[in-house]
């Protein structure tokens, strides 16, 4: 592949896919600072402003790496990061400090991925934009610094993919079969009794089918607790606050059932297929929840693409007077597991 091939392939991918591959390149970066500073010497300058006497962080572009790699992880940015870099910055626009030629674009080339990354953490939302000029500036502060050829870019390339390729996929046990799920998703109650194996979820069920009292037992049941006359009390009124994260059940009107990369919706009013529209495409599910006293209810989960997951996602939905789906949601750096 040809660098603009490669660089066509990097923009097409989702943005926390472009941060990983920055991250990579801009470990070049870092090597070019370290060598710089191998003496040890201390590096001084003095503002134009006041004139004060200003050494050189040596140990901020490892630590902004480190800060970007937990970003990467799904912390926050580390707030001294962004405070550390406020003086040299500033002395560097001034002309109050200079760096080789190579070494300032290495500097600058980290500042830069950090000061992006922590943008979208603390934002909380992540979609699929285009890839922004900052990305493109970053990686070519990086070539220019390592002179890199398309050689460099190819191998860096393919370091990148290496690292997704030993990443373990991510993945969450069903706690519902798929015959279950299907059953759920058509209104088949009864159908979906037999094919349950988890006592909680069959009280759920049994209580969606009217059967109360038997669901109340099966619940007691399956905590392991004595049916007091005040534990029965308080499964009749919450019974579907037990619900595991695989169902989520709005009493009397409707319940969703979420199975790996499948959300489905029954309206118990209706008797019919609920309408969930816009289920993005990559989507690892591993909660629903409807909100209490009221319509809305959230999904969580992954955004998963063919190097696994990409991000976590939290998605609201409520339906309007037309009897649609209305959606917000926020994706949030790093998967989580």
């Amino acid at each position: 592949m040809t660098k603009a091939e490669i660089l066509a392939a990097l923009d097409a991918l989702p943005p926390y896919r472009r941060f990983q591959a920055l991250r990579i390149a801009t470990g070049e970066a870092l090597r070019v600072w370290r060598e710089y500073r191998l003496d040890g010497v201390p590096l001084d300058y003095r503002d134009g402003v006041v004139g004060e006497l200003h050494t050189v962080d040596d140990t901020l572009p490892a630590r902004a790496v480190e800060d970007i790699d937990a970003m990467l992880g799904g912390t926050f940015p580390d707030p001294g990061i962004a405070q550390g870099y406020l003086e040299p910055i500033t002395a560097m626009h001034d002309g109050d400090l200079d760096f080789p030629g190579t070494v300032e674009l290495a500097y600058y080339a980290i500042y830069n991925l950090h000061r992006l990354i922590a943008k979208a953490v603390t934002q909380t939302v992540l979609d699929r934009e285009p890839t922004t000029s900052a990305e493109h500036m970053i990686f070519e502060q990086v070539c220019k610094a390592v002179d890199a050829t398309d050689a460099w870019v190819t191998e860096w390339w393919t370091r990148v993919w290496d690292a997704w390729a030993s990443t373990p996929d991510l993945a969450y046990t069903p706690r519902l079969s798929e015959a279950a799920f299907d059953a759920l998703a058509a209104g088949d109650l009864a159908g979906a009794m037999g094919a349950l194996d988890d006592d909680v979820l069959r009280a759920i069920v049994m209580a969606l089918s009217g059967k109360l009292p038997e669901a109340v037992t099966t619940a007691a049941a399956a905590l392991g607790a004595t049916l007091t006359a005040e534990l029965r009390r308080w499964l009749e009124a919450h019974l579907f606050d037990l619900a595991p994260e695989a169902i989520a059940v709005e009493p009397s009107r409707r319940y969703v059932v979420i199975r790996s990369t499948h959300c489905a919706g029954w309206n118990l009013v209706a008797n019919q297929r609920e309408p969930i529209k816009h289920v993005k495409d990559g989507s690892l599910y591993r909660l629903v929840r409807f909100q209490h006293h009221g319509s809305i209810f959230w999904t969580a989960g992954e955004r998963v693409d063919a190097q696994g997951g990409w991000a976590t996602f939290i998605e609201g939905r409520i339906d309007d007077v037309d009897q649609e789906w209305i959606w917000s949601y926020a994706e949030i750096m790093g998967p989580r597991s």
